[in-house]
């Protein structure tokens, strides 16, 4: 007999730290330059808006959205909420094949 069905097996999906080089060069733009780093933890939306040195952030709408919604008093302090919330782990649920009662019983 045929198992028609299993349970699903959950995955842990992380982002490389290639899908966050935006972030990375927006943290480096406000590491280097203090006032940068002020108008990011003053009003994130302008500091978003206006980039640096002519350079703009592609951010994701996720990041952006996390960067606007962060209310900290320094940079090591964004840094770290940024840190906790992205290394947050998605699981996805994923169904092995179908295996045969053979493979199930002993």
């Amino acid at each position: 007999m045929f198992q028609t069905s299993s349970p699903p097996v959950p995955l842990v999906v992380r982002k490389s730290s290639e899908d966050r080089l935006e972030l990375s060069r927006l943290m480096a733009a406000a590491t280097v330059n203090p006032a940068f780093a002020r108008l990011l933890l003053d009003d994130p939306e302008t500091a978003l808006r206006q980039g640096y040195q002519d350079e703009t952030f592609l951010l994701s709408e996720e990041e952006r959205t996390l960067i606007l919604s962060i209310r900290a008093d320094s940079l090591p302090q964004l840094a770290q909420v940024l840190l906790r919330t992205l290394d947050q782990v998605e699981p996805v649920h994923m169904h092995y094949p179908a295996q045969t009662e053979q493979y199930c019983t002993r």
